[in-house]
């Protein structure tokens, strides 16, 4: 049996347009690609629904990596197949903190 690689791009900045989609040259190449037997995937900080929009000329049929990493999800059914939580003590913190003492979440611009 012979190895194969697998070939994994991230999204935003890379693999996306400006405009938030995939080119077609881009689709006509990945897809063609993935025909012949190469395995390729895509990681994002994307939810499954965002990134299965941007991505709808891709014909990707192997899991995707989602949520930076939390979610490993099958492209096709988008059921999670995998899934990466804070453990219970770094839950509680983080409840205290924003449920019990209602500490807002501020924004900053970093130069």
């Amino acid at each position: 049996m012979k190895n194969k690689t697998l070939y994994v791009s991230d999204l935003d900045g890379t693999l996306l347009r400006s405009n938030q989609t995939t080119s077609e040259y881009t689709n006509e190449v990945i897809n063609s690609l993935t025909e012949k037997g190469i395995v390729f995937s895509y990681a994002t900080a994307r939810s499954i629904y965002t990134s299965s929009k941007v991505t709808k000329g891709l014909d990707a049929k192997i899991p995707v990596i989602t949520y930076n990493g939390a979610f490993i999800v099958d492209n096709c059914t988008h059921e999670v197949l995998h899934a990466t939580y804070f453990d219970r003590n770094v839950y509680n913190l983080l409840r205290e903190l924003f449920v019990v003492n209602k500490m807002q979440i501020k924004r900053c611009k970093i130069c």
